[in-house]
């Protein structure tokens, strides 16, 4: 926004645009707790499975709320810095509190992936976040593709998911 306010000759516009995002997001990013939930997001396609970083779209809104990524400090894929391969085993022992999914392709199959993946492996049900039905899909317009002007959109969505109780007087 300020590079397009300066482009366009009018840097107070793009300043002004910006300011009013920060303000929005740090009105949500105030209401919450500073519990520092654990949390994973993973990132499905019908074919596979990686788990995202602090620099995705979903990881940096997951920060920006104080949730621990628990993939933080994972060495990132060749080519694809933002995730991270996916490993039963460190899900099993991060033990996240929350689960996040970030898809690419038709929803209802990677739903069915995901449920055949649960059940083929008992690993799954020792997960806090599935024994407490804390997983969650997070909808591709606003984690998969970088959401642009709507980035509070997303702040807010993922701040809701977790904390409805918070939020239950907003429309």
């Amino acid at each position: 926004l300020y590079l397009i306010g300066k482009i366009y000759g009018v840097p107070e516009k793009g300043e002004a645009a910006a300011a009013k995002l920060d303000q929005q997001v740090k009105a949500v990013t105030e209401k919450l707790p500073k519990d520092g939930k654990r949390i994973v997001i993973m990132h499905a396609t019908p074919s596979n499975v990686t788990v995202e970083l602090e620099n995705s779209i979903a990881g940096c809104v997951a920060k920006m709320l104080g949730f621990q990524n628990v993939a933080v400090g994972a060495t990132p894929i060749k080519g694809k810095p933002e995730k991270t391969p996916y490993s039963m085993e460190a899900l099993v022992e991060k033990n996240p509190e929350i689960i996040f999914i970030t898809f690419m392709g038709d929803s209802e199959e990677i739903e069915n992936r995901l449920r055949a993946d649960v059940k083929s492996n008992p690993a799954w049900a020792s997960l806090e976040a599935v024994r407490n039905n804390k997983v969650y899909l997070l909808p591709e317009r606003l984690f998969l593709l970088n959401p642009g002007l709507h980035y509070p959109d997303a702040v807010k969505y993922m701040a809701k998911t977790v904390y409805p109780e918070v939020f239950k007087d907003d429309k």
